[in-house]
């Protein structure tokens, strides 16, 4: 299905959001009633992580964190977490183990 036509389809609602903001997370997940979360959000820079590791586990860690408390708490029993290659670092040979 095209872009177009799903957003046609689907309601979708966008928060603007920090998945650090416990209260916010839970308030959104809370009004949505959704049935499935899908978790796409992190810090990626790699750069990032090594110049502000206290921040990056912040969001990664602790916003995760978040998103699963929102979702036991409104009830959602299904979970997508998705992540990048950046996780893998300097890659120097294909295929990944």
């Amino acid at each position: 299905m095209a872009g177009r036509e799903l957003h046609e389809t689907t309601p979708l609602t966008f928060y603007a959001a920090d998945i650090r903001d416990r209260e916010s997370n839970l308030n959104i997940f809370r009004d949505e009633k959704a049935d499935t979360c899908l978790h796409l959000a992190a810090k990626i820079s790699v750069a990032d992580s090594i110049r502000k590791p206290e921040e990056t586990m912040d969001i990664n860690v602790k916003g995760t964190l978040n998103v699963l408390d929102a979702c036991q708490t409104s009830g959602i029993n299904r979970f997508v977490f998705a992540s990048s290659a950046a996780v893998y670092g300097d890659v120097r040979e294909l295929p990944i183990s």
